[in-house]
């Protein structure tokens, strides 16, 4: 579970705002792996779990076409950012 960013400073303490994960495989596999995931849902809820709406991310629009040897990342910018739409359940 995340937390937004601009979340109360009390609630970023008890919950992380951002997350990392290891990836242990060529960047080739990865980004196979990433072109055969069209998108990722996420279901934001408040504090005690209920569920506010959800949101998707279209991967296909992040990626890059081709990697290489050379490249540290698979996506178009280093550090994404943007604005997504949430939609009810």
């Amino acid at each position: 579970m995340l937390v937004a960013k601009n979340s109360h400073p009390s609630l970023k303490e008890q919950v992380n705002s951002e997350t990392f994960y290891e990836i242990r495989c060529s960047i080739w596999h990865f980004h196979k792996y990433i072109q055969d995931m069209p998108e990722i849902g996420l279901s934001l809820v408040d504090n005690v779990g209920n569920n506010l709406g959800n949101s998707i991310i279209k991967l296909f629009y992040l990626i890059k076409d081709h990697v290489t040897e050379v490249d540290k990342s698979i996506f178009t910018k280093e550090h994404m950012s943007g604005n997504y739409a949430i939609f009810d359940k």
